[in-house]
């Protein structure tokens, strides 16, 4: 006895989510090729290339501060260049290709980045004092 109206229930198909992996090596091209319509000499244009080279030599000159400041704040300025410069975009764009194993792993342990990035930083804080005043106490 064989009963043909019934029949199993059929798994739902799952729509792949749209992969990060996707956009990584391709961000800030493309990013630069929405903004590479638009004048030289729009004002918008203008303002993120003072802000961005103004926020590249306050991070250069922070370098020199213990702390990571100055790293931070270049990153940022890069980011903001990236959208006027392709040579820049496709440096960036390679790099987060590279590194994108680190940021993942951090993005998932940020309670164990903030202590690494913590830690490093005071190393780097007394390293420094150490050299400047000779001696690892601050007093």
């Amino acid at each position: 006895m064989q009963n043909d109206d019934v029949h199993a229930p059929e798994a739902p198909v799952a729509t792949p989510a749209p992969e990060v992996d996707a956009i990584r090596g391709a961000r800030f091209a493309t990013k630069f090729q929405e903004r590479s319509h638009v004048h030289r000499l729009h004002p918008s244009r203008l303002w993120r290339l003072v802000l961005g080279l103004g926020l590249l030599a306050f991070g250069i000159i922070n370098i020199f501060i213990p702390g990571p400041g100055g790293s931070v704040i270049i990153l940022a300025s890069l980011l903001i260049l990236a959208g006027e410069s392709r040579l820049l975009a496709a440096l960036l764009d390679k790099l987060e290709v590279r590194f994108q194993r680190q940021v993942d792993w951090a993005m998932t342990h940020k309670v164990a980045t903030l202590f690494i990035v913590s830690g490093s930083a005071f190393a780097f804080t007394a390293t420094a004092h150490r050299l400047i005043k000779g001696s690892w106490l601050p007093w």
